[in-house]
């Protein structure tokens, strides 16, 4: 069955994945702890939870930067375990604007690939981790939409790129 991968230019709320740039220095254990950090709304972007888990998890995983002082003071200085301790379930995990920026350049050649080699091997690691959410065959029978999709995070990822290095930084939840 096809169904279009959304990116919704909102926040919405209950089962979807929310990302939204927030001023650097508006972080601190409190305000991530009881919800109170304000991002800017203009630049926020929705995405159903299973789809951000099936589609954007590869790439979330690989660019975590758990020695990031934002996600180090969002656990209480408490250091992750490994790179792939990103909490899916939590709040606000952090990325930098340069991290934003090789994603998007990864996303585009994972994207250049499925459109043009997708047996290549370099695929292997990310349909592993892909098929892992959602099912091979609903993957190849949705390959459009995923693309889209694909273009248009890339497309919003562009938009947060215009914002300052040092100010802002990318907030991914789950609300």
């Amino acid at each position: 069955m096809k169904k279009k991968v959304e990116l919704y230019r909102s926040e919405r709320k209950d089962g979807y994945f929310y990302i939204i740039p927030v001023e650097r220095n508006s972080v601190s254990y409190f305000a991530v702890k009881h919800n109170e950090i304000e991002g800017i709304r203009e630049y926020s972007v929705s995405i159903d939870e299973e789809e951000a888990v099936a589609y954007l998890y590869y790439f979330l995983i690989k660019f975590f930067d758990e020695e990031l002082i934002e996600n180090k003071i969002k656990m209480g200085n408490v250091s992750y375990k490994d790179k792939t301790n990103f909490e899916w379930d939590g709040k606000d995990n952090f990325y930098t604007l340069d991290n934003i920026r090789l994603m998007k350049d990864s996303i585009n050649e994972v994207l250049s690939l499925l459109q043009n080699d997708f047996d290549n091997y370099d695929l292997d690691e990310y349909k592993k981790m892909t098929y892992e959410k959602i099912p091979e065959n609903e993957f190849k029978e949705n390959i459009e939409e995923i693309i889209a999709f694909y273009n248009n995070i890339c497309d919003y990822f562009d938009s947060l790129l215009d914002l300052e290095d040092d100010k802002y930084i990318i907030s991914f939840s789950i609300l």
